[in-house]
């Protein structure tokens, strides 16, 4: 019996305590696995602990550590470097290396994305 593809591991960074949860919510109920972090630090750490998502859903206004710094860290990061982000913003940077949504967006537009940056890997 065939159980499937595994599901699609995203790392949620958001501040927005709400976000997350809605976001992680409704991804949950498309078949992905959903971890999230409230700031980049946080996430960071967690990463370098071992957790090696499929694709990062990344807020580029944060906290602690805004999005464009993490993306930095990361990307310096060999183990880490090749996981995918996609950014969720309501103004958009020219400084950003990946590709980012503006907030508000379509929930369907973000599944289409994380699915089509995960299989372009």
């Amino acid at each position: 019996m065939s159980e499937g593809p595994p599901a699609i591991r995203v790392l949620i960074i958001d501040d927005d305590r709400e976000i997350r949860e809605i976001l992680g919510d409704l991804l949950v109920d498309e078949g992905f696995a959903v971890e999230a972090a409230w700031n980049g630090e946080t996430a960071l750490a967690r990463l370098k602990e071992g957790f090696h998502p499929d694709v990062i859903v990344l807020d580029i206004m944060m906290p602690v550590m805004d999005g464009l710094t993490f993306r930095a860290l990361q990307r310096s990061h060999p183990a880490l470097a090749d996981i995918p982000v996609v950014g969720l913003t309501a103004f958009p940077s020219p400084d950003a290396d990946f590709e980012c949504l503006t907030k508000p967006l379509r929930f369907e537009v973000l599944v289409d994305k994380l699915r089509s940056v995960v299989a372009a890997r």
